[in-house]
């Protein structure tokens, strides 16, 4: 633990700069007379940082959808697949003597931000398969989840291409078979209706695609005429906001180079942490010595002015950003020792759910500054809870996890410096006021 003290005179000069623009301002009902000397403190904490495989991951109604594989020469290979309910968007019906002369899909792709993964020369197929069963309004679905006993393995339509960054649409043609049914089970029940939904995987060497659900994008018509009439009418459907959709991913990280470490989890480490989306990794940090901090915690005699964890992101050329980008922005929860649950403290971001339980958003992430490959997260208010959470015992009940904020719908990554890491480490840095007791 070093700390750095600054001239009374100067640390008055920055108390007052501090006191005009510090929103928490902690313990400043509490400062004693100002005729008592008062001293700046720059603190660094020390650390305890382990990589953890991610265990399930809820990841229904997606803001992306993933398909393809990756073999990442860091953290090993990555699958990907989804699934989706399309419903009836155009509010067009069939008729009993409907003749079929084509049904087209498009697929939108992910136009503002990053739009596939790998090798971008690669030739993939998309496949489509019609699911035997709906995905079920309301349900919560994970990344893990096992579709393939509700998907028929013959698929319906297949669309070879090469990922461009100037394209924004891929199309297929479905088969004709696959539209009497949808319009079968249209007029059977009601014209909203649909016979299950598809499910999409691609086949690559080393390409994940990823594309947008929306119904701007994202949508199938079944063209149409009525036996004896030549005019052809369409029908279109899209992904709601209430019809369920997932990704699915699975890893394989037996050939990383950090496999070891998840074999023996633990807070040693290689000098690096390795964090990756789509349910990937995350990193575990545990802050023990927070107890022998003495009067940090004590607001009768310090004021805690900033609190920053500065989290260095490893050289670029070691993190292969070129086909794997780094990871844009990070959010931190607390797991509680006891298992019984996840949160957030406010200066990290929260969790919230849409009516209908659907849409999961992370706000207050943190971004990378890209220019001083750094992540820095504000832990003003979370420090000062941490100190009183510690009560009799040497440590909080509870332990902080570092996540991508694209937990589900991307699989970019990070190497990260650990705190052992001999020339960038990672550190709680302190900043307070300490009065004269």
């Amino acid at each position: 633990m070093q700390k750095y003290f600054i001239l009374p005179i100067f640390a008055a000069v920055m108390s007052a700069l501090w006191g005009c623009s510090n929103d928490e301002n902690m313990g400043g009902d509490l400062v004693p007379p100002t005729d008592k000397s008062s001293i700046h403190v720059i603190d660094t904490i020390s650390i305890r940082a382990c990589t953890l495989q991610e265990d399930t991951v809820y990841s229904g109604n997606p803001t992306y959808l993933i398909a393809g594989m990756i073999d990442d020469p860091i953290f090993g290979t990555a699958e990907a697949s989804f699934a989706a309910k399309f419903s009836n968007t155009s509010y067009e019906k069939f008729y009993a003597n409907s003749v079929v002369d084509s049904m087209v899909l498009s697929l939108g792709l992910d136009t503002k931000s990053r739009r596939f993964y790998g090798d971008s020369l690669e030739t993939v197929t998309l496949s489509a398969y019609r699911l035997t069963d709906s995905l079920s309004y309301g349900a919560r679905y994970y990344q893990n989840f096992d579709i393939s006993s509700i998907v028929d393995p013959t698929p319906v339509a297949s669309v070879t291409f090469v990922p461009s960054v100037s394209d924004t649409l891929v199309r297929m043609v479905l088969s004709n078979d696959y539209a009497y049914s949808v319009i079968k089970n249209c007029l059977d029940s009601t014209f909203d209706a649909n016979c299950g939904g598809l499910y999409f995987k691609i086949e690559s060497k080393n390409c994940l695609v990823r594309f947008s659900p929306s119904s701007k994008f994202t949508e199938y018509s079944i063209y149409h005429h009525a036996k004896g009439d030549t005019s052809v009418n369409a029908v279109s459907f899209s992904i709601s906001e209430y019809d369920p959709s997932l990704n699915m991913s699975s890893h394989d990280y037996s050939k990383s180079k950090f496999y070891g470490l998840l074999q023996n989890p633990g807070f040693a480490n290689d000098g690096f942490l390795y964090l990756q989306g789509m349910c990937g990794t995350k990193i575990k940090l545990d802050f023990p010595n927070l107890k022998n901090l003495g009067s940090i915690g004590d607001s009768r005699f310090s004021i805690i002015t900033s609190a920053r964890l500065l989290m260095p992101v490893a050289d670029s050329a070691d993190v292969c950003e070129g086909l794997y980008p780094t990871i844009n922005y990070v959010v931190m929860s607390g797991n509680k020792n006891d298992g019984k649950g996840e949160f957030y403290y406010p200066d990290f971001g929260a969790v919230q759910q849409n009516a209908y339980g659907s849409a999961v958003a992370m706000r207050n992430s943190y971004s990378l500054d890209y220019k001083n490959r750094m992540y820095t997260v504000d832990f003003t208010a979370a420090i000062k809870t941490m100190l009183e959470d510690c009560g009799s015992e040497l440590a909080p009940p509870y332990s902080l996890v570092l996540s991508s904020s694209g937990r589900v719908t991307d699989f970019s990554r990070s190497v990260i410096c650990s705190p052992s890491n001999p020339d960038r480490p990672m550190k709680l840095v302190i900043e307070y006021m300490s009065f004269e007791k």
